[in-house]
Order: structure tokens, then C-alpha cells, then sequence
């Protein structure tokens, strides 16, 4: 039996039946190029623990579906008694909120496919309202209409 990811890589790259494409309804761009985001963590100071920029990568969840989840990075421990360290993340799809002036940008995605979307969401809410999307409070997930 074949794995689902070598099923998933022949689609990708045109096996079997070349000219078929099961992702082009994807939420999530498959011709997006990877992003590499650059921020820090500080671990005290006036406004307390806290990183530069809060960056939540973008999961298809299938149907046009589409989930944000924190985002884990890589930290430079080149310094480990620093109070601040740089922090490195490197995503296809995703969101990135800057901490001083709380403006959100999203990369990677096909809003056009999307249905609902789930998770992390409260920073978006300003990006999903301007799209169309409504909140939908049993489900604790934004909707399209």
C-alpha cells in the first residue's frame, strides 16, 4: 500500500494522469514562495516577556478550510545569558502582526478558496471583516457568506 504522502507528491508534481491538479482548489497558494521572518524575543522588559512580531502559519484543513497556528522558529542561542534573541521563521503561508504598531499582513494564501477559518485568529479579525468573513460564535470560527 502507498503512503498518502508519495499519493500527495505524484498530484503535486503531475504523476499519474499529468494535467490533474487535486490542490488547485487549495486555500493555501502552491506556487507561494517560502518567507523568512526575522524578529526577537525578549524576555524582560517594560512591556514584559514578549516577541517582536507574533507569526501564526496557515494549515488547509481540507474544504476550504483553513486554520492558523502558532508558528514555531528557530532561536539563535549564540547568547544565551541575552535578554533579547533573534528568533527566525521560515513559512509558505501564514500571518505575521508586528508588535509596535499591531498591523497584520497575511502571505500565501488563496482567500478566493477559502470557506471558514479557524484558530489564532483574534489578531485577524480586522482582515477578516474587510474580506467578507463573519464570525460565527458556536464554532469559535469565522465564515464567508
Amino acid at each position: 500500500m502507498q503512503s498518502r504522502f508519495y499519493f500527495e507528491r505524484m498530484i503535486a508534481v503531475g504523476g499519474r494522469g499529468a494535467g490533474f491538479s487535486k490542490r488547485s482548489n487549495s486555500v493555501i497558494d502552491q506556487e507561494a514562495k517560502e518567507q523568512t521572518i526575522e524578529t526577537y524575543y525578549r524576555r524582560s522588559g517594560k512591556y514584559g516577556t514578549h516577541y517582536g512580531d507574533i507569526v501564526l502559519q496557515a494549515v488547509d484543513r481540507g474544504d476550504g478550510n483553513l486554520e492558523f497556528r502558532k508558528a514555531i522558529g528557530d532561536f539563535d542561542d549564540s547568547r544565551p545569558n541575552a535578554n533579547t534573541v533573534d528568533v527566525t521563521y521560515t513559512l509558505k503561508a501564514g500571518s505575521v502582526t508586528h508588535f509596535n504598531n499591531g498591523r497584520t499582513y497575511t502571505f500565501g494564501i488563496n482567500w478566493d478558496n477559502v470557506r471558514s477559518v479557524s484558530g489564532n485568529t483574534y489578531d485577524l479579525r480586522r482582515e477578516m471583516r474587510e474580506k467578507g468573513f463573519l464570525w460565527d460564535q458556536k464554532k469559535k470560527s469565522w465564515y464567508r457568506k
